[in-house]
């Protein structure tokens, strides 16, 4: 196994991530929310300074890849939840959030490639504007280390978007994702936060 390799990475939406990539030719992981620095952004760079992300209006979805989780479910409890995040993905409106955000709660488990793992495994995410009264949040809803999502994540087109305590795995044996197996693969997005 090759070095565990720590990265700060400045995206270009102005925010800081943490996060570490463990690698080897057949195996890589992502952990975001390695660590609780979070910096927001300044008119001169970066100031050392927890993001607040205020106090946001939100429609809360539960998402479990349990027995419990069901697509046919409306997701609106932890009782009732989905299970999957493309169908929670899909109960966020397309066009700029204006009445309400939405925090998608996963309960702890692994999820694994969407729409069909291993032989299609996209994780496709994407048109939808949050904005910073109604942002997206997608998080582990059991803390750090409780939700792994496999093959990661490719999102397009998505505005004020926050990954709070997420593990992405991809690589041997799991699938490759249509972004090459980018564990995690942005594009054309703004306002990104990895916590």
């Amino acid at each position: 196994m090759q070095p565990i390799r720590s990265q700060i990475v400045k995206l270009f939406t102005g925010f800081i991530a943490g996060a570490i990539l463990i690698s080897s030719p057949s195996y890589s992981v992502i952990a975001i929310a390695l660590s609780d620095q979070r910096y927001a952004p300044s008119e001169t760079g970066l100031a050392p300074h927890p993001y607040d992300i205020g106090s946001p209006t939100l429609t809360e979805i539960w998402v479990s890849p349990g027995v419990s989780g069901n697509d046919s479910n409306d997701g609106l409890t932890p009782g009732t939840p989905l299970k999957t995040l493309t169908a929670a993905w899909s109960k966020i409106p397309p066009g700029i959030l204006t009445s309400t955000g939405y925090r998608i709660n996963l309960q702890p488990g692994t999820y694994p490639c969407e729409p069909a793992e291993p032989d299609n495994c996209l994780n496709n995410f994407g048109n939808r504007t949050g904005t910073y009264a109604f942002p997206i949040i997608i998080r582990a809803s059991g803390g750090q280390g409780t939700v792994t999502i496999s093959g990661g994540l490719d999102i397009l087109d998505v505005s004020y978007l926050y990954l709070i305590d997420l593990t992405l795995r991809g690589g041997t044996p799991l699938p490759t994702n249509s972004s090459g197996n980018n564990l995690l693969h942005l594009a054309s997005v703004d306002h990104v936060l990895l916590r």
